[in-house]
């Protein structure tokens, strides 16, 4: 499963390569030319007629980066993108590209105060035990700036749900590789960019050299807490009106309802708050551009292993094919 390849693949922000390398083999007999960047973006390109369009989706995950070593062998780490702090400890995660086992440390409760007990841990509190005895054995093994990512496996649970690590990402990285085997009325760049957890940072490259007409992001999430909506899965896809950068346009908005409607696909229409800076780095390329935003709901997006929906996958899927065919 296409699927289970890219989410089980280890590629946090600024190290996406391994996720890369499975994209470029799975697209290239599907398109007429791959570019890769400086930033490390690949840019899909299918020549056509008709408008400059982008479907962009961001290729990392939520990861840790190494930044230091304790005495007694545990190795000091920060965040590499936005992950809920309180769901990190005592979980397993894989470290640098041979995948070294390590276990992210907690004081055990038994031993912790009661004011302990009740605050929240910082990441500067938490340490990842790799089974060293001293600062000087961890050093030989893991050397400074290695990254590591949470060993969730994709799997089938429950009715139709999937779970797994790197579901914000991969779930989009899916569907666009299957978007690219089609054939539109359209000049259609596929866009999978990096740092994506990093405030869209590669988007802005990619932004700057395509300079499109139209985008389309793409990304699996659930609704801020401050929307106060409480996400359903299984429901489709939502098309977002709003976002914390800017209202997005409403004739594409408007476009979209009216294919979800006329072709009988489970979609959502709702506010959405969205953290990451891909929309502005379109929307303030060049001539600017008309933009449209898709969100996949994933439970727990921001922890070490999501929930989604296969229907929802799919629902997703079909809203855009079916969009991009009426262009």
């Amino acid at each position: 499963m296409l699927l289970k390849k890219l989410c089980d693949a280890n590629a946090p922000s600024g190290y996406e390569g391994e996720v890369r390398e499975i994209i470029k083999k799975e697209m290239k007999a599907y398109v007429e030319e791959i570019k890769v960047d400086r930033m490390g973006n690949i840019i899909g390109h299918k020549r056509g007629n008709g408008k400059k369009v982008v479907v962009d989706v961001f290729m990392d995950e939520p990861g840790l980066i190494i930044i230091g070593y304790n005495e007694d062998g545990t190795l000091k780490f920060d965040l590499l993108g936005s992950i809920d702090t309180e769901a990190i400890p005592c979980k397993t995660v894989h470290i640098g590209k041979d995948k070294l086992y390590g276990v992210i440390g907690l004081k055990p409760i038994h031993l912790q105060g009661k004011a302990e007990r009740e605050k929240i841990y910082d990441v500067n509190q938490l340490c990842i035990d790799i089974g060293a005895n001293s600062k000087e054995e961890a050093k030989k093994i893991i050397p400074l700036g290695e990254y590591a990512v949470f060993t969730s496996r994709l799997e089938s649970f429950g009715e139709g749900l999937l779970k797994g690590k790197a579901l914000s990402s991969r779930l989009g990285c899916s569907i666009l590789l299957e978007l690219l085997k089609e054939e539109y009325n359209c000049d259609f760049y596929g866009v999978f960019s990096v740092q994506g957890e990093l405030k869209g940072r590669g988007s802005y490259v990619s932004a700057y050299n395509i300079n499109p007409e139209l985008v389309i992001t793409v990304k699996g999430s659930e609704l801020n807490k401050e929307n106060k909506v409480e996400i359903e899965l299984s429901k489709g896809p939502i098309i977002s009106m709003i976002s914390q950068e800017e209202v997005l346009s409403p004739n594409i908005i408007m476009d979209m309802k009216v294919v979800a409607v006329k072709n009988n696909i489970p979609h959502g229409l709702d506010k959405y708050s969205t953290e990451n800076g891909v929309i502005s780095s379109y929307s303030m390329s060049a001539e600017g551009t008309e933009i449209g935003e898709i969100i996949i709901p994933c439970k727990y997006s921001n922890t070490s292993i999501g929930v989604c929906s296969l229907a929802d996958y799919k629902s997703t899927f079909n809203l855009i094919n079916e969009f991009l065919k009426s262009l």
